[in-house]
């Protein structure tokens, strides 16, 4: 018997479909993210890097050079 009033309830009961709307509007970007020069994103990276035992300013000036060295070669 309670199988027979669940099926009648069923019948009545309200349906409800979600359909997501992407729109253009609601994939907008919201700030995007800034990116520097590859010298600043290495300075902005070894500043954040754990390097116990090591002189931080070498290691920034070490990587500055590098980057320099390599802008200047050719493919």
């Amino acid at each position: 018997m309670a199988n027979e009033q669940f099926q009648e309830a069923v019948a009545g009961a309200l349906y409800v479909q979600v359909e997501p709307d992407f729109g253009a509007a609601s994939m907008a970007v919201q700030g995007a993210p800034t990116i520097g020069s590859l010298q600043q994103e290495w300075i902005d990276y070894v500043e954040l890097q754990d390097l116990a035992g090591l002189d931080r300013d070498r290691v920034t000036a070490l990587g500055g050079r590098f980057l320099e060295e390599a802008r200047g070669e050719t493919v």
